[in-house]
């Protein structure tokens, strides 16, 4: 069980990375322009839910 969550952890900290390297600078993962403003929402979003605790346990 603690296993499992640790992967949790790692594959949150890594989604985390990479959608903010994406609404940072979407032409890294060659995103087209018309989605761009989404990934900078969602990032938004994504982070306020961390900040407000809704994934801890």
């Amino acid at each position: 069980m603690k296993n499992n969550f640790a992967l949790i952890k790692w594959a949150g900290i890594l989604f985390t990375v990479i959608l903010t390297a994406i609404a940072i600078d979407p032409s890294i993962f060659h995103v087209p322009s018309s989605i761009r403003p989404w990934f900078f929402i969602t990032n938004i979003a994504w982070l306020l839910m961390i900040a407000s605790g809704i994934f801890s346990s």
